[in-house]
């Protein structure tokens, strides 16, 4: 146990066929290439494999027991499509094998597009806990490509593998539905009405327009229908929003349309949302999130980064002793792949300090660096993929 407890990180195991033989080797996991560079980590780790083999496929690390990742060959991977279309595989096991196929990607331990070739497989998939994994890898891959025109080409592919589940289940629920369905349905919401599906959009918009007259939506789903709103609304849509959350008895609503207030695409409107996150309409404890939203929209970017670097003394004399606010609030730029973003929030760290967060500010310049890295190296071969993609749909 020494390397586990007395060491930093876990493994990644690496699956290939050699002279008709499963050959495993092993080495230590690093989210971010550049990090794997710098560290030159050598530690072997005592691991537990199970495996789950025959003629056809082969599946290492069997109910996702073992604390590691798994790099298949192409080969390999290739192999495992059938049994998850066929759901010959556990739920565990279809979710182990696309986690770590995105982390893996984003590691440069494979490139990206063997990832996106491999989502074919979970076209009919509809377990609650794989679809919000697949949702998170194409959403962190979106924000990556945000400033690129690739962004609308993987929105079809998004919208493509969500579109049947939201099918299925529709925008009202079943007496016969589990649990986990009502998750799934507000989950397809959002995706689909964030990647572009008109019809979502439309029904989204005409569902808000009922709630703001008094009428009831289900609560499940009220908070894709505030964000879908605001993601293709303007001003009207901003000044109706404000005036709900103002009047809202209930903080869990509140907290609804706080976190929508922070999609809008309108730079303009985005700087008003700043400045309400920190008027007295807004409690302390929720004006992070709220300025969060806006960071990780890929249009308030910029307008997050003003704000904070202009209001960050009032932010650290409220957030800065001790806890996790201003730590959440730093790391809402991490999914930018800009440039501008790394170096000037390299050169304002030099000469501000942030109590409580300097871990949270040395993460996101990693995260930064890193996926400037993957999108320089892997740009190309994702739009050949996605041009092949939408030309053969």
């Amino acid at each position: 146990m020494q390397n586990w407890t007395g060491k930093s990180g876990y493994p990644v195991i690496k699956a290939n066929i050699t002279n008709n033989k499963l050959n495993l080797s092993q080495e230590r996991f690093f989210s971010s290439p550049i990090s794997k560079a710098k560290a030159k980590d050598k530690t072997v780790w005592e691991v537990p494999i199970l495996i789950d083999s025959n003629n056809l496929w082969t599946k290492v690390n069997i109910g996702e027991s073992g604390f590691y990742r798994t790099a298949y060959s192409k080969e390999l991977l290739e192999k495992l499509k059938e049994p998850i279309k066929k759901k010959l595989l556990s739920s565990w096991d279809r979710l182990g094998i696309v986690r770590d196929l995105f982390a893996l990607s984003e590691a440069s331990t494979i490139p990206t597009t063997d990832a996106l070739e491999f989502l074919s497989a979970y076209k009919n998939e509809n377990n609650y806990t794989v679809l919000i994994e697949i949702a998170t890898g194409l959403l962190k891959l979106n924000k990556i490509l945000a400033k690129t025109k690739l962004k609308s080409k993987l929105n079809e592919l998004t919208i493509e593998l969500f579109l049947p589940t939201f099918n299925r289940l529709g925008w009202n629920k079943n007496k016969k539905e589990i649990n986990t369905d009502a998750l799934l349905r507000s989950l397809t919401i959002s995706i689909l009405g964030e990647m572009g599906d008109q019809k979502v959009i439309i029904e989204a918009i005409k569902k808000f327009n009922i709630l703001i007259k008094g009428g009831h939506i289900e609560p499940d789903i009220r908070g894709a229908v505030y964000r879908i709103t605001a993601s293709t609304g303007g001003i009207k849509e901003y000044r109706t929003l404000v005036a709900k959350y103002k009047t809202e008895p209930l903080h869990e609503e509140k907290n609804r349309i706080g976190n929508a207030l922070g999609y809008f695409s309108s730079p303009k409107i985005l700087k008003m949302v700043c400045s309400f996150a920190i008027s007295k309409d807004v409690r302390p404890q929720d004006t992070i999130s709220i300025l969060s939203s806006i960071g990780v929209n890929p249009n308030g970017r910029d307008v997050w980064w003003k704000f904070v670097q202009k209001n960050w003394k009032i932010l650290v004399s409220r957030y800065g002793e001790g806890g996790l606010a201003l730590s959440r609030l730093v790391g809402a730029i991490s999914s930018s792949a800009e440039e501008k973003h790394l170096k000037s929030f390299k050169k304002f760290f030099a000469t501000h300090d942030a109590p409580g967060a300097k871990r949270a500010v040395e993460q996101v310049l990693e995260r930064l660096e890193g996926n400037i890295a993957w999108l320089k190296r892997d740009k190309k071969i994702i739009e050949k993929f996605l041009i092949r993609y939408v030309n053969n749909k």
